[in-house]
């Protein structure tokens, strides 16, 4: 039975299956199958829209005690309880931020053993740390490399560098497992209230990609357009993570160059002193820091950045596909647990959680 209102207002529960069409003349009016003719409030597109959502529900419901079925058997027959759902930690594919968004341990670990290493080399060896401090050299390396790098972007693109920098430090991605949970709730909803019903979850989604793919799916647009325009977001998504990613490639390879230009200058003012032989050794020494400045401050900082850069965007990527492989499986009509299927085996098989646990995990955590 769908839910419809008389002219006056008055409520009409009308049985779906007797209705033969439905037209407006100007007012709307059904007319059954036994010739009868309703008039009701109602636009044709809501009376239509009642009853596909009314055929809906009883599908979902079908499936849903056939789901509960196969499932009371495949315990009964196995005398195991549910298996309990993995930990969050196994379960997940992308490398996610910490509780209070810090910075990655393995990144300050990475930089941690590299000067554990140079250290102890050094003290093995029984030499000094001092002669390896030289902030001019830093100074000269540094804002050299950057400066250049400068001048090789506009003003628009530049400004999303620090972000992306703390963003690669902070290994910040979308969790594909929150992907897969969400689009499975969404198609619940789609196929229990219809695709309309899903303008109120875009409350609950931060993501902004899937916020555009819902919104369009809510406007009725086609397939292909829903498939062409987020193809186009993650394209352009894509290519502002290159821009990035390039910018500090860039860095990488400027600094042991100006490196190199603060040891040429290093030696010609080494040149220009030859009156003073006991200050030779010791102008060697600034000159050729300058040059393990720019080495270190290239692999030990830029090109470091610029490959977690790399990783961290092919993970997203990664996980985009899965959300607009899963969006237009709901414009299609499949239920939640086809999605889950389909989505899941983009996943290695150790990170599969499964229907059953996904969706008692989702239900659990929507009743707390």
């Amino acid at each position: 039975m769908i839910l419809l209102h008389r002219l006056r207002g008055q409520p009409l529960y009308l049985n779906a299956d007797l209705i033969e069409s439905v037209e407006t003349t100007p007012d709307t009016v059904i007319t059954l199958v036994d010739g009868r003719r309703v008039y009701v409030e109602e636009h044709p597109v809501d009376v239509v829209e009642g009853i596909r959502r009314f055929r809906a529900s009883l599908l979902v419901t079908a499936e849903d005690l056939r789901d509960e079925r196969e499932t009371a058997t495949l315990l009964d027959r196995s005398g195991l309880p549910s298996p309990a759902t993995p930990s969050a930690a196994a379960r997940s594919l992308s490398v996610v931020p910490d509780e209070e968004g810090g910075i990655d341990p393995m990144f300050l670990g990475g930089m941690a053993l590299v000067f554990i290493g140079i250290i102890a080399a050094m003290m093995i060896d029984g030499n000094s740390l001092g002669p390896l401090i030289g902030p001019s050299s830093f100074l000269l390396v540094f804002t050299a490399a950057v400066g250049a790098g400068l001048m090789a972007y506009r003003t628009s693109e530049l400004s999303m560098m620090p972000k992306s920098a703390l963003k690669a430090i902070r290994a910040e991605v979308p969790d594909v497992q929150d992907t897969i949970t969400q689009l499975a709730r969404l198609a619940e909803t789609a196929r229990r209230e219809g695709m309309l019903a899903l303008e109120r979850e875009m409350e609950e989604i931060d993501d902004r990609f899937l916020q555009l793919g819902v919104q369009m799916l809510v406007d009725g647009a086609d397939e292909d357009v829903v498939r062409e325009t987020l193809e186009i977001e993650l394209a352009a998504t894509d290519e502002r993570h290159r821009t990035a990613i390039g910018f500090f490639k860039q860095l990488g390879g400027y600094a042991p160059t100006f490196g190199m230009v603060g040891t040429v200058i290093g030696l010609i003012n080494m040149l220009g002193n030859l009156e003073d032989p006991g200050q030779l050794g010791r102008g060697m020494a600034l000159a050729l820091l300058t040059t393990l400045y720019g080495v270190l401050i290239a692999n030990l900082l830029f090109n470091p950045i610029a490959a977690r850069m790399e990783r961290l965007n092919a993970a997203e990527m990664a996980v985009l596909d899965v959300a607009l492989d899963g969006l237009l499986t709901i414009r299609r009509g499949a239920s939640p647990r086809g999605i889950i299927e389909r989505l899941e085996a983009y996943l290695p098989p150790s990170q599969r959680i499964g229907v059953g646990d996904r969706l008692k995990r989702d239900r659990s955590e929507a009743a707390a």
